[in-house]
């Protein structure tokens, strides 16, 4: 959790957002929780809202300038994964048809 917590303060910082770190941390775990709360998968965009809005609302920043961060933040910790994912997914299935005909 520090190491996430830690990747989005970098985030927020290189987007010239300078939040504290108890109101990054906050607004981290806080959207995670509400988006496992939501029935969606992934808490797609129910995370993101919420993580900006939360953190926007205790640093004082507005949320279009925490947005930007949240969503590279987004993609870097999770779409990317599930897109790495979906890619060997993909490639395992065809190499499993090729042993099997092989055999």
């Amino acid at each position: 959790m520090i190491i996430e917590v830690s990747r989005l303060l970098y985030l927020l910082y290189s987007l010239g957002t300078l939040v504290g770190i108890p109101a990054v941390s906050l607004g981290f775990v806080g959207g995670l929780l509400i988006g496992v709360i939501a029935i969606i998968p992934g808490g797609i965009g129910v995370t993101e809202f919420s993580s900006a809005e939360i953190i926007s609302a205790l640093s004082g920043f507005a949320s279009s300038q925490v947005k930007p961060a949240i969503f590279l933040d987004r993609i870097i910790a999770y779409y990317f994964i599930v897109f790495i994912g979906g890619l060997i997914l993909l490639f395992s299935k065809k190499l499993i048809k090729t042993k099997e005909i092989k055999s």
